[in-house]
């Protein structure tokens, strides 16, 4: 298996590649397991875990599964798709609609230390149609990489504030 580690600017934060259009990632959290994944399930909680997102509205939901707009600070927005699975502590997701496919599966587990849990992110995109001419590979995959950073570093510092 190989996997091609990216610097990153933050304590604890790993990203890496793992095979085409998906970058994995991993972080340690100031709280337990259960806590997070109570926490980012709760959607409206993203208005102060993640900065750019201002609204979030649900959509519908229907236990574990729910769809939410999330809308961001210049005015556009994400429809997102959850089926999450509280007996893993793992929440998954689509994105409705857009140019490229994206999905991502996050899952929180025991950390090594009491009172903390290991984040691991999955994270796929890949640009389809026609924005596919004017978007490189190597666009989306830095783009990729990006997301899985910054969603990993805001949610550290969220609970370290908690």
């Amino acid at each position: 298996m190989l996997c091609a580690l990216v610097a990153t600017a933050h304590a604890n934060v790993n990203i890496f590649e793992k095979g085409q259009n998906v970058t994995e990632g991993d972080a340690i959290i100031a709280t337990d397991p259960e806590t997070a994944y109570r926490a980012v399930t709760d959607y409206q909680r993203w208005l102060t875990m993640f900065k750019n997102v201002r609204r979030a509205i649900l959509l519908h939901q229907d236990g574990n599964e729910a769809k939410v707009r999330f809308v961001h600070d210049d005015g556009s927005h994400d429809d997102l798709h959850f089926k999450n699975r509280p007996q893993t502590r793992t929440m998954w997701f689509e994105q409705l609609g857009g140019d490229a496919e994206v999905k991502a599966e996050i899952a929180f587990y025991p950390g090594a230390d009491p009172g903390t849990c290991r984040v691991h992110t999955r994270f796929y995109a890949d640009v389809k149609g026609m924005a596919s001419l004017f978007v490189s590979d190597d666009k989306v995959k830095k783009l990729r990489q990006e997301q899985v950073r910054d969603d990993l570093t805001q949610l550290q510092a969220y609970f370290a504030r908690k």
